[in-house]
């Protein structure tokens, strides 16, 4: 079987990955990446932000063969965790595709398991994934009748989400410029004395905008429950 990343590349040469674009625009609209897999752990689909983030850590040595392998093991054991709850499985595709067909002259959509198999690569300094692999949540009804079951992959970049959340709080807390650089270092959990040295700034220094930052988010938090309570 050809690797993820060669998977990627030639996935990427074909101009629709779907022919529903309704239905692409909403995968591409995901926060997080993600890669919709066969059971047999043919890859089916990525969107824009799983390219992004696989190529950021594909260019680090030795990246490449530790993300496929656990993205090999995650997959593995959500076709394994079948055994688990065989009522809800539907692995055969003409059953499948009787099922399906049943379900949508009854306006009903078909049941998915809520399995999610997650794991974690940390690639410190340079970040962490984390991988949930589950069964496909989208009714089949919206797609194609005969479609086998997907595993949907999806991939946070946790730091990436860190820094989002991170400036998010910038704007509802109002923090200065010189706090905003250090609450986004923060947020990645980077020590004081780090930070300090990043901004040329003392330590006692990044102490005391913590100490303001604190100050502003009591005080915000504060007023919402005020708010709350009138």
């Amino acid at each position: 079987m050809k690797t993820l990343q060669a998977q990627l590349n030639s996935l990427k040469k074909r101009a629709n990955q779907f022919e529903n674009p309704f239905l692409e625009s909403i995968l591409e609209g995901f926060i997080d990446g993600l890669l919709i897999l066969t059971p047999a752990g043919d890859l089916h689909y990525a969107n824009g932000l799983a390219y992004d983030i696989l190529g950021r850590f594909y260019q680090l040595p030795n990246h490449a063969g530790l993300i496929d392998q656990e993205v090999n093991r995650i997959h593995r054991a959500v076709i394994d965790s079948q055994q688990w709850h065989p009522e809800q499985y539907h692995t055969d595709p003409n059953r499948l595709k009787t099922a399906t067909q049943s379900q949508h002259r009854d306006r009903q959509s078909p049941h998915y398991p809520t399995v999610v198999i997650e794991s974690e690569l940390d690639f410190e300094p340079a970040g962490r994934l984390r991988l949930r692999a589950r069964w496909s949540p989208l009714s089949l009804e919206i797609t194609e009748l005969s479609m086998p079951p997907m595993i949907w992959l999806t991939i946070e970049d946790q730091q990436r989400s860190l820094q989002a959340q991170a400036l998010l709080d910038v704007e509802r807390y109002g923090f200065t410029a010189r706090e905003s650089e250090i609450w986004l270092r923060r947020k990645a959990q980077v020590p004081y004395r780090d930070i300090a040295q990043e901004l040329f700034i003392t330590v006692n220094t990044v102490k005391k905008h913590v100490k303001n930052i604190r100050v502003k988010v009591e005080d915000y938090r504060f007023r919402q429950e005020m708010r709350m309570a009138n």
